[in-house]
């Protein structure tokens, strides 16, 4: 393999690297190729020999964090269920203290109406994966006696995942990612089985 053949590679995953940065900051639409290429050290135009437009960048970031949060899910496999949620929310906490950003499907929900079809159905499709992931979650807890029976597992992650990305939301206006931990914990007391509270 050439050098040739390596550095387009390269720029690629850096560019999907530092847009999924700007959008957790700016979402989609409050930057632009030309603020990615600054932010690079490239032409513009060096863009569109990887993502043919904005659009085709989109739906790269989409599968690329899909592709990453997947990965991440495997690292904590082997954590109990009410660790997952910590871990999940700890996610949303690193991301709002480290740069006030949003998570990816966060930041593409707040632009939603404006997305073309193509993005929308792409987001649609990323959330539904969180949900199930998040479902599976719940149903294992259930049985483990982690979490409260009276609710089903979908309403619980649900729940779950609006609360996620409202504590996201909230933190920002606030100006404190400390609040992502309070709303954490407040559901942590939520989930916990009937008698157990």
């Amino acid at each position: 393999m050439t050098a040739s053949n390596i550095l387009p590679e390269n720029t690629k995953m850096r560019a999907l690297r530092e847009g999924q940065k700007l959008l957790q900051i700016h979402g989609f639409n409050g930057f632009s190729f030309q603020d990615l290429a600054v932010v690079l050290g490239i032409r513009k135009a060096s863009l569109y020999s990887h993502f043919k437009s904005k659009e085709d960048f989109g739906l790269a970031i989409l599968e690329y964090y899909r592709v990453h949060f997947n990965q991440w899910c495997i690292t904590i496999e082997g954590f109990s269920g009410g660790d997952k949620l910590k871990a999940y929310f700890d996610l949303f906490y690193t991301f709002s203290a480290k740069f006030s950003g949003m998570c990816p499907l966060c930041a593409f929900a707040s632009d939603q109406q404006s997305l073309p079809p193509s993005m929308k159905a792409a987001l649609e499709k990323n959330s539904k994966i969180q949900r199930d992931w998040m479902i599976a979650i719940i149903e294992e807890g259930q049985k483990k006696e982690e979490f409260r029976h009276d609710l089903s597992p979908s309403r619980i992650a649900e729940l779950i995942l609006a609360l996620g990305l409202g504590a996201q939301l909230s933190a920002r206006a606030l100006t404190d990612p400390d609040h992502i931990h309070r709303i954490r914990k407040q559901l942590e007391i939520l989930l916990k089985p009937i008698g157990h509270i």
